[in-house]
Protein backbone atom coordinates (compact mmCIF):
# COMPACT_ATOMS: atom_id res chain seq x y z
CA UNK A 1 0.00 0.00 0.00
CA UNK A 2 1.35 3.61 -1.09
CA UNK A 3 2.30 5.85 2.22
CA UNK A 4 0.21 8.29 3.51
CA UNK A 5 -0.38 11.56 1.44
CA UNK A 6 1.47 14.60 1.33
CA UNK A 7 0.33 18.15 1.19
CA UNK A 8 1.66 18.67 -1.70
CA UNK A 9 0.06 15.42 -3.42
CA UNK A 10 -3.18 16.64 -1.96
CA UNK A 11 -3.23 19.82 -3.91
CA UNK A 12 -4.59 17.42 -7.09
CA UNK A 13 -7.68 18.43 -8.04
CA UNK A 14 -10.43 17.75 -11.09
CA UNK A 15 -9.84 15.09 -13.49
CA UNK A 16 -6.30 14.61 -12.08
CA UNK A 17 -7.74 13.66 -8.76
CA UNK A 18 -10.97 11.85 -9.80
CA UNK A 19 -8.36 9.84 -12.14
CA UNK A 20 -6.44 8.36 -9.39
CA UNK A 21 -9.30 7.67 -6.93
CA UNK A 22 -10.83 5.50 -9.87
CA UNK A 23 -7.38 3.37 -9.98
CA UNK A 24 -7.28 3.25 -6.25
CA UNK A 25 -10.52 1.90 -6.35
CA UNK A 26 -9.66 -0.70 -9.05
CA UNK A 27 -6.51 -1.48 -6.57
CA UNK A 28 -8.23 -1.52 -3.33
CA UNK A 29 -11.03 -4.24 -4.84
CA UNK A 30 -8.28 -6.51 -6.24
CA UNK A 31 -6.07 -6.44 -3.45
CA UNK A 32 -8.59 -6.35 -0.44
CA UNK A 33 -11.54 -7.81 -2.03
CA UNK A 34 -14.81 -6.19 -2.75
CA UNK A 35 -16.01 -6.96 1.03
CA UNK A 36 -12.19 -5.66 2.47
CA UNK A 37 -12.60 -2.03 0.69
CA UNK A 38 -12.74 1.06 2.68
CA UNK A 39 -12.49 4.59 2.23
CA UNK A 40 -9.77 5.40 4.20
CA UNK A 41 -7.85 2.40 2.14
CA UNK A 42 -8.79 4.22 -0.99
CA UNK A 43 -8.08 7.77 0.45
CA UNK A 44 -4.41 6.05 1.05
CA UNK A 45 -4.01 4.58 -2.11
CA UNK A 46 -4.96 7.76 -4.14
CA UNK A 47 -2.80 9.62 -1.87
CA UNK A 48 -5.29 11.92 -0.74
CA UNK A 49 -8.17 12.89 2.35
CA UNK A 50 -10.94 10.84 2.75
CA UNK A 51 -12.97 13.66 2.69
CA UNK A 52 -12.04 14.31 -1.18
CA UNK A 53 -14.12 11.02 -1.51
CA UNK A 54 -17.12 12.05 0.28
CA UNK A 55 -17.60 14.89 -1.45
CA UNK A 56 -18.53 12.73 -4.10
CA UNK A 57 -19.02 9.62 -3.01
CA UNK A 58 -20.71 7.61 -0.41
CA UNK A 59 -19.58 4.57 0.11
CA UNK A 60 -16.50 2.15 -1.66
CA UNK A 61 -18.84 0.38 -3.83
CA UNK A 62 -19.96 4.00 -5.61
CA UNK A 63 -16.38 4.34 -6.43
CA UNK A 64 -15.70 1.16 -7.53
CA UNK A 65 -18.71 1.15 -10.12
CA UNK A 66 -17.52 4.87 -11.13
CA UNK A 67 -14.05 3.73 -11.15
CA UNK A 68 -15.76 0.35 -13.82
CA UNK A 69 -17.80 2.54 -15.49
CA UNK A 70 -15.04 4.89 -17.11
CA UNK A 71 -12.41 1.92 -17.29
CA UNK A 72 -14.71 -0.22 -19.13
CA UNK A 73 -14.25 -0.46 -23.19
CA UNK A 74 -16.48 0.66 -25.67
CA UNK A 75 -16.80 -0.72 -29.07
CA UNK A 76 -16.68 1.97 -31.88
CA UNK A 77 -17.74 0.50 -35.49
CA UNK A 78 -16.66 1.99 -38.54
CA UNK A 79 -19.16 4.95 -39.28
CA UNK A 80 -20.23 4.17 -42.44
CA UNK A 81 -21.24 0.32 -41.15
CA UNK A 82 -18.71 -0.96 -44.05
CA UNK A 83 -16.22 -2.96 -42.19
CA UNK A 84 -18.56 -5.65 -40.46
CA UNK A 85 -16.36 -8.44 -40.42
CA UNK A 86 -13.21 -5.96 -38.87
CA UNK A 87 -15.88 -4.38 -36.46
CA UNK A 88 -16.11 -7.44 -34.89
CA UNK A 89 -12.67 -8.45 -34.98
CA UNK A 90 -11.49 -5.10 -33.15
CA UNK A 91 -14.49 -5.86 -30.65
CA UNK A 92 -13.61 -9.30 -29.98
CA UNK A 93 -9.53 -7.97 -29.27
CA UNK A 94 -10.70 -5.38 -27.14
CA UNK A 95 -12.80 -7.45 -24.77
CA UNK A 96 -9.15 -9.81 -24.88
CA UNK A 97 -7.45 -7.19 -23.88
CA UNK A 98 -9.83 -5.96 -20.88
CA UNK A 99 -9.46 -9.63 -20.17
CA UNK A 100 -5.98 -9.44 -19.23
CA UNK A 101 -7.02 -5.98 -16.64
CA UNK A 102 -7.18 -6.01 -13.38
CA UNK A 103 -11.38 -5.01 -14.02
CA UNK A 104 -11.93 -8.14 -15.24
CA UNK A 105 -11.42 -10.71 -12.41
CA UNK A 106 -13.39 -7.79 -9.95
CA UNK A 107 -16.69 -7.82 -12.69
CA UNK A 108 -15.90 -11.91 -12.23
CA UNK A 109 -16.60 -11.83 -8.89
CA UNK A 110 -19.45 -9.72 -8.61
CA UNK A 111 -20.84 -11.85 -11.45
CA UNK A 112 -20.59 -15.14 -9.48
CA UNK A 113 -21.43 -13.94 -6.59
CA UNK A 114 -24.72 -14.87 -6.54
CA UNK A 115 -27.11 -13.76 -3.29
CA UNK A 116 -23.91 -12.36 -1.54
CA UNK A 117 -23.50 -9.18 -3.81
CA UNK A 118 -27.06 -9.01 -5.50
CA UNK A 119 -27.87 -5.30 -5.26
CA UNK A 120 -24.28 -4.68 -6.48
CA UNK A 121 -24.43 -7.04 -9.63
CA UNK A 122 -27.72 -4.80 -10.51
CA UNK A 123 -26.11 -1.57 -10.07
CA UNK A 124 -23.08 -3.25 -12.23
CA UNK A 125 -25.46 -4.27 -15.13
CA UNK A 126 -27.60 -0.71 -14.52
CA UNK A 127 -24.63 1.58 -14.24
CA UNK A 128 -21.95 -0.43 -16.10
CA UNK A 129 -22.27 -3.13 -18.41
CA UNK A 130 -25.87 -2.02 -20.14
CA UNK A 131 -24.41 1.62 -19.90
CA UNK A 132 -21.56 0.62 -22.22
CA UNK A 133 -22.57 -1.46 -25.00
CA UNK A 134 -23.85 -4.79 -22.62
CA UNK A 135 -22.48 -7.80 -24.59
CA UNK A 136 -18.93 -7.88 -27.00
CA UNK A 137 -20.30 -7.26 -30.21
CA UNK A 138 -23.31 -5.75 -29.15
CA UNK A 139 -23.16 -2.48 -29.69
CA UNK A 140 -21.34 -2.97 -33.72
CA UNK A 141 -24.05 -5.72 -34.40
CA UNK A 142 -26.65 -2.70 -33.00
CA UNK A 143 -24.83 -0.17 -35.56
CA UNK A 144 -24.85 -2.14 -38.54
CA UNK A 145 -28.69 -3.41 -38.09
CA UNK A 146 -29.03 0.96 -37.84
CA UNK A 147 -27.87 1.16 -41.05
CA UNK A 148 -29.75 -1.93 -42.55
CA UNK A 149 -27.12 -4.05 -43.39
CA UNK A 150 -28.46 -7.18 -40.84
CA UNK A 151 -31.67 -7.68 -40.24
CA UNK A 152 -32.49 -6.63 -36.83
CA UNK A 153 -34.51 -9.95 -35.95
CA UNK A 154 -31.11 -11.84 -36.20
CA UNK A 155 -29.34 -10.18 -32.87
CA UNK A 156 -31.85 -12.26 -30.88
CA UNK A 157 -30.52 -12.52 -26.97
CA UNK A 158 -28.63 -15.33 -27.96
CA UNK A 159 -26.23 -14.24 -30.69
CA UNK A 160 -26.25 -11.10 -28.58
CA UNK A 161 -23.92 -13.45 -25.93
CA UNK A 162 -22.08 -15.64 -28.69
CA UNK A 163 -18.74 -13.71 -28.89
CA UNK A 164 -18.28 -13.08 -25.13
CA UNK A 165 -19.39 -16.42 -24.25
CA UNK A 166 -16.99 -17.93 -26.98
CA UNK A 167 -14.25 -16.01 -25.60
CA UNK A 168 -15.40 -17.51 -22.14
CA UNK A 169 -15.57 -21.23 -23.37
CA UNK A 170 -12.03 -20.83 -24.33
CA UNK A 171 -10.44 -19.14 -21.55
CA UNK A 172 -12.23 -22.01 -19.15
CA UNK A 173 -11.09 -24.67 -21.96
CA UNK A 174 -7.57 -23.26 -22.58
CA UNK A 175 -6.81 -21.47 -19.46
CA UNK A 176 -5.48 -18.46 -21.57
CA UNK A 177 -7.30 -15.89 -23.75
CA UNK A 178 -8.01 -16.45 -27.28
CA UNK A 179 -5.55 -16.65 -30.08
CA UNK A 180 -6.12 -14.51 -33.14
CA UNK A 181 -6.94 -17.05 -35.21
CA UNK A 182 -9.47 -18.42 -32.72
CA UNK A 183 -11.12 -14.68 -32.25
CA UNK A 184 -11.17 -14.48 -36.39
CA UNK A 185 -12.96 -18.69 -36.36
CA UNK A 186 -15.53 -16.90 -33.65
CA UNK A 187 -16.51 -13.71 -36.00
CA UNK A 188 -16.20 -16.18 -39.41
CA UNK A 189 -18.04 -19.70 -38.31
CA UNK A 190 -20.36 -18.41 -35.30
CA UNK A 191 -21.44 -14.91 -35.46
CA UNK A 192 -21.77 -13.95 -39.01
CA UNK A 193 -23.49 -16.75 -40.12
CA UNK A 194 -25.70 -16.43 -36.97
CA UNK A 195 -26.77 -13.32 -38.65
CA UNK A 196 -27.23 -14.28 -42.22
CA UNK A 197 -24.44 -12.95 -43.49
CA UNK A 198 -21.42 -15.48 -45.01
CA UNK A 199 -18.94 -12.56 -46.45
CA UNK A 200 -18.02 -9.31 -45.17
Amino acid sequence: MPPPATSTQRRRRGAALVEAIHAAALDEAVEAGIDGMTMEGIATRARTAKTSLYRRWSTPAEILMDSLYVTFPVETPSPDADDLRGDLLRALKQHKEWLGTPMAPVVHAINISGARYADLKKVLYDRVLDARGSRVTLTVLRHYVAHGVIDADRVTPMVADIGEAMMAKILMDAGRAPSRRELEAIADEVILPAIGVSDS
